[in-house]
């Protein structure tokens, strides 16, 4: 049986029933603990990349994830520093979106290794697409 008392009152719900227990019985919640900020000494190169850029750009994150068709959990996640790892189309978009080169994100996340395979693979095709959307600015 879960048993939960809120405000220090002493009704506890179970089963769609409210039932009046002993305090010392029944778990207080007092307040809710703020969750713990990364400083920026904590933060990923990615991430402070990405928040720079954005300001630079004028961008919110809304708008960015909006107009490059990007998924904005994973920039929260990004901005946050619980992404330290990324797949290629998630590179490229932000590439794409920050107008930067495919390299610099794959340089941020430590894997220039991708950079190497994909211009390998495709003859460079890829990045300079990507590369010139950069240049246009958009």
């Amino acid at each position: 049986m879960n048993q939960l008392s809120l405000n220090r009152t002493h009704q506890v719900f179970s089963s769609n029933t409210a039932h009046v227990v002993p305090e010392s019985s029944a778990i207080q919640i007092d307040r809710v603990e703020p969750v713990k900020r990364t400083s920026l000494s904590e933060q990923t190169p990615l991430s402070l990349f990405v928040r720079e850029r954005l300001t630079e750009l004028g961008l919110k994150q809304s708008d960015f994830c909006r107009l490059n068709t990007f998924d904005q959990g994973m920039l929260s996640r990004i901005q946050n520093s619980m992404v330290f790892n990324l797949n290629l189309e998630s590179v490229l978009k932000l590439a794409i979106g920050l107008q930067v080169s495919p390299f610099k994100i794959l340089e941020l996340i430590g894997r220039t290794d991708l950079h190497d395979l994909v211009s390998a693979a495709y003859g460079n095709e890829v990045l300079e697409f990507s590369e010139a959307k950069v240049g246009s600015g958009t």
